[in-house]
């Protein structure tokens, strides 16, 4: 048996899908994977602790401790019952089905302890579809976009993929990693087409910062589910840092901004963002 009615949160990376699952998965009835669980994949009794955050108070005052069970981007989790999780186009006759059987047992375990009745969780990059489509009966996906040039921008600064190799990162033009990193986004950009085949709703990170409980409302709406006081009292809570786009306007040279504007061209149009002018 499948998981039914899961809530997938979505997209390329550094494009704000943490800040939208460490909300969203604290609504009431949502069960979810820890840092704990995913350290530990094979002790689902760990899930337990999660409970702690159901209390408005306890969740608010350890939001900066980092050692206190919070919702996980779960990769250990995931590559310990699906090894290969992070492989691009997977198709249906690698995957181990027996270890994705145990997979839906686990996260089935988790929400037994939690209480739950919707199993939330985050993921960034690839779509994954094939897997999704194993694991999950009638999923939801909510994708996130940024700014394509401000998400290109943060792999940029992050040193993504190269954090283990900073010399050859160093010895590469910036031109030249905008261009890598330009393409790897659009790969991502392009896969979640897939995942359209499922109930699928896109918000974009701007729209999140500027007026959070819209783009809440209209997430509830697509989900079925309705924003209760306690949902609501944290929302209202929670510090939202806004403006870190603006950290990346004087980042870029004529030439390196024009070549964004041209590489990114078809989901900057698609989403609606303005060219930046040279």
């Amino acid at each position: 048996m499948k998981i039914n009615n899961a809530i997938i949160i979505h997209g390329p990376g550094r494009s704000g899908t943490t800040l939208l699952s460490n909300l969203l998965s604290l609504y009431s009835g949502f069960y979810w994977i820890s840092g704990y669980n995913n350290k530990f994949p094979a002790f689902p009794s760990l899930s337990i602790l999660n409970n702690l955050l159901k209390c408005h108070y306890i969740e608010k005052y350890t939001r900066d401790k980092k050692k206190f069970p919070r919702p996980a981007e779960a990769y250990d989790f995931w590559k310990y019952y699906i090894p290969n999780f992070n492989e691009p186009n997977l198709i249906i006759g690698n995957i181990d089905c027996e270890k994705v059987n145990k997979c839906k047992e686990t996260i089935t375990k988790i929400g037994n302890r939690m209480n739950g009745k919707r199993f939330i969780t985050k993921i960034t990059g690839y779509s994954r579809f094939t897997i999704l489509n194993e694991l999950f009966s009638n999923p939801s996906i909510i994708w996130i976009e940024r700014d394509p040039r401000i998400v290109v921008l943060s792999y940029y600064k992050q040193k993504w993929f190269y954090k283990k190799n900073e010399e050859k990162f160093n010895k590469t033009s910036k031109m030249e990693l905008l261009e890598i990193y330009s393409e790897k986004y659009l790969s991502f950009y392009n896969d979640k087409k897939q995942l359209t085949k499922f109930n699928f709703t896109q918000v974009l990170y701007e729209d999140l910062i500027q007026d959070r409980k819209k783009v809440f409302t209209e997430i509830f709406s697509q989900l079925g589910e309705k924003i209760n006081p306690q949902f609501q009292k944290t929302m209202d809570s929670w510090e939202v840092k806004q403006n870190l786009n603006n950290n990346y306007n004087n980042y870029l040279h004529k030439d390196e901004l024009d070549f964004l504007n041209q590489s990114l061209k078809i989901p900057i149009s698609e989403m609606g963002y303005t060219f930046n002018k040279s």
